[in-house]
This record gives C-alpha cells, structure tokens and sequence, in this order.
C-alpha cells in the first residue's frame, strides 16, 4: 500500500478523520483517486488507513486506525454488520431507521437508510465510489433486501468531484415507497425527494413532540411531506397548518394524510417560501399552540454562519409573534455551524425587549440511529429547543 506522511502529532491517537492538505508533508508517486493509503506521521508511527482524494480540500478520510486494514468486501460487511446490530439496541429489526452512518460507522462517505424491507443508500466519497459492488453485496447477504436503491446526489459530491449518480440496485418498488413507522404509515419519494425520501434522524423528536398537540392548532413549517403533520393530527389536534417550498411535497403529504384515514379538512397546506408565507400567516391572527421550526441547514460554513443566524432571528421572530401564551415551539438547527448554544442566545435576544418570557422546556436531538462520535464533531448536527411561551 502506498503511503502518505503527514503533519501530525504522535500523541494524538485519533485525530479528526478529515486531513486537509496543508497537513501533507510527502506523497507516494501515483496515487490514484479515491485510493487507500497507509496514513503515517514525521516520525513513520502509523496513524491509520484512509482515502486520498487530491480533488477534495478533505485530502485525507481516515477509516480505519492505527493500523493497516484495507476496506475488502468482508471487512464492509462486518463493518455494516456491526452497525446494524448497534441499531437494535434502539429499533426493532423491521423499524425503518438509519444503518451506517458513515464516520460514525468507520465507512467514512457511506449512509445507508433501512426502510422495512427496503434499502437506500448514498456515496459521498471517491474512496467509497470505489467499493461500490462490495456495498451492495454486503447489504444483499446480510438483509435479504426487498430494494437497493442508491441516491448519491449530496452535496458532499461535488466537494469529491463526483458526479451525482442514481440506480436501482437489486430488487424493485413502487416510488412513492409505502412504508410504516412510529406508528404510521407514509409514502416516502425515494427517487427525488429530499436526502433518502425520510428524515429519520427526527424519529425520536416526532414521538416526543406529538404529545403537545391533542386539541391544538399547530403549524409545521419547512414540513416537506408531513411526518411531523400527521403525528399531530393522529393525536387529535385541532388544526394543522403546513408550509412547505415544494407543491409536490405537499401533494405527498396529503396523501400521507388519507392514506392514515386522517381527517384532510383539518389541514391547511401552504406552498412557498417559509419566510414569505410567515408575513401571511401574521395577517391572519392566528394564535398558534404547537409550532415546529425544521429549516434545512442554511451552511455548513463557520465562515456563514452570521447569515444563518440572522435567518433563525427572522424565523424566531415571527413565531414568538404567532404563538399563543402557553404555547409551545420546537425550533432545529441540523448544521454544526449553528450550535445549541447559538439557538439559546439567539433566543435571548428576541426575547429581551418583548413583553413575554421565553422557557426552555426540553432540549433535543438526532434519533441514535444517527449516533454522535467525539472523535468527529461533525456527527453531532441535529439540535433542538422545546420552548415555552409565558
């Protein structure tokens, strides 16, 4: 194996599995792109074994430490194998939820999502794009799938220079994909939806949060198809007003809703822009009992993170204005760039001036099929407030 040197300390054991160039100090001769290398530090300890990718500023993806061990197809395996199995102390084998989460798993650039029966999963590394029959092998011996399908179309692409690549695997479905979890069934647009068709990283929060929302009326916004609408209205609620950018979207989350034999009167769907439609929503005088704030990640750049900071200031904003006394908002950041403590203080100066209080009711975070690595604070994403109106 051909080897890279590096610009690291011996004493640390697990650095961050991202090496950027700048900590490069010499290269083999003809290393190939999405290549595996023996990682070494100035004084030739072993680090460990990883990717090399010249396109990407991560030069460097380690997934495997201090130590020697190419990714051959029975070490993917195992690997997946060990991950799933994790899973199970949380879900049930037949639960939709994640498997791998790719640097929490050691297959840095790998996600792969469990959907009953059905499997999906996405590439975001030129190292994993090479072991891309070995991932498919590996999730067919292993699960008996009903599908594979893989939807690698991330960002994460077009920072490794890859193209987005979609295929059907093995297997075959229906897209919109049925299926039922948390209790209830949805229709899931593998195909072109957001991310993998579901956010299951939100598993644990919709279960928390629905709890709220019996005789409420409640507003879901950045809803995409609903998962957090219908939970609401199988609890009852007295209304649910859902705003989402995406018209077909919404036409899924309808369909989410008759599917589950949920009454589609007691929702009012509204397309647009969260922020435009906020303005609307004002003007109507509307007093609002349970609001969800899920926005997708406005960066994943300390260097925006202002900008994303003044956009939760506009959301909380206009919410705090909204809702009811009493009332309870759930408000996300899913980016590392905006922190808990950058919701919390963002929260305080709204609030300071206003004639009501504002109390953190609970805190949130990522479903543990999604679980946070010390040793890669990236996978530490997913935050939330549960906050009171008072």
């Amino acid at each position: 194996m051909k080897r890279v040197k590096v610009n690291i300390p011996s004493s640390l054991n697990f650095p961050h599995p991202y090496i950027l160039k700048s900590k490069i100090i010499e290269i083999d001769e003809g290393i190939e792109k999405g290549e595996e290398v023996l990682i070494i530090n100035k004084e030739n300890k072993i680090i460990g074994t990883g990717f090399y990718n010249p396109s990407s500023y991560k030069t460097l993806r380690i997934h495997t430490y201090k130590e020697f061990k190419e990714l051959s197809y029975e070490e993917i395996e195992k690997r997946i194998e060990k991950s799933f199995l994790k899973r199970l102390s949380y879900f049930e084998k037949d639960e939709s939820f994640r498997v791998v989460f790719s640097e929490s798993d050691f297959l840095t650039g790998l996600i792969i999502d469990k959907f009953q029966q059905g499997f999906v999963f996405q590439i975001n590394s030129a190292g994993m794009e090479r072991k891309r029959e070995f991932i498919v092998k590996a999730i067919k011996n292993l699960f008996d799938p009903l599908f594979i399908f893989e939807k690698s179309d991330g960002v994460g692409r077009k920072e490794e220079g890859l193209e987005n690549f979609k295929k059907l695997h093995y297997g075959k479905f229906q897209n919109p994909y049925l299926i039922f979890t948390e209790g209830l069934n949805f229709l899931i647009d593998v195909e072109e939806g957001q991310k993998t068709g579901f956010f299951l990283d939100q598993k644990i929060n919709r279960l928390k949060l629905k709890r709220y929302a019996k005789g409420k009326i409640c507003l879901d916004l950045f809803c995409y198809t609903g998962a957090f609408t219908i939970h609401f209205l199988k609890e009852d609620a007295e209304r649910v007003f859902a705003v989402e950018i995406s018209e077909k979207a919404l036409n899924l989350l309808k369909e989410n809703v008759l599917i589950n034999n949920l009454p589609l009167k007691k929702v009012t769907l509204i397309c647009g822009d969260v922020f435009e439609k906020l303005n609307e929503i004002k003007k109507l005088k509307i007093g609002f009992d349970l609001i969800i704030n899920d926005p997708p990640s406005f960066t994943h750049k300390k260097s925006k993170r202002e900008r994303a900071l003044n956009a939760y200031k506009n959301l909380h904003s206009d919410i705090f204005e909204i809702m009811n006394r009493e009332g309870i908002c759930a408000t996300f950041s899913c980016t590392q760039a905006v922190g808990i403590n950058d919701l919390i203080e963002n929260v305080i100066n709204i609030q300071k001036n206003k004639n009501f209080k504002i109390f953190i009711k609970d805190f949130l975070f990522q479903s543990p099929c999604h679980p946070i690595s010390l040793y890669f604070p990236e996978s530490f994403y997913l935050k939330g407030l549960v906050l009171e109106k008072e």
